[in-house]
């Protein structure tokens, strides 16, 4: 493939966003997150266990206590961008689902 295809096929990908928590299965603690890009979201998960460095700022106590081996990423709820839709927009929509979930999760407990 050329670079002018690589591009078009990168811009014509279905972007799928949503909401993911990163749980700490010893203690039970849970770090409520969205992003625009799930991939990119356990991507940086990932990379953050392999090299035992904490990306989340809320986790650190916690990832130096136990180690990166006691936190799991899990996908709470995907959404697909839609065509017409702008990036902010997108963004935008991410943060009310992020918002519903975390009531969702607070009426829990």
């Amino acid at each position: 493939m050329n670079r002018k295809q690589l591009a078009a096929d990168y811009k014509e990908r279905v972007v799928v966003g949503g909401v993911y928590q990163v749980r700490n299965l010893l203690t039970g603690r849970v770090l409520l997150a969205s992003g625009v890009d799930l991939v990119a979201a356990q991507n940086r998960f990932t990379f953050a266990v392999s090299t035992n460095s904490c990306v989340y700022h809320d986790l650190v106590g916690d990832w130096r206590t136990y180690g990166a081996e006691a936190f799991v990423f899990e996908e709470l709820e995907r959404l697909a961008r839609g065509d017409d839709q702008t990036p902010a927009s997108f963004a935008a929509d991410i943060k009310v689902l992020e918002a519903l979930w975390r009531e969702k999760l607070v009426q829990k407990t």
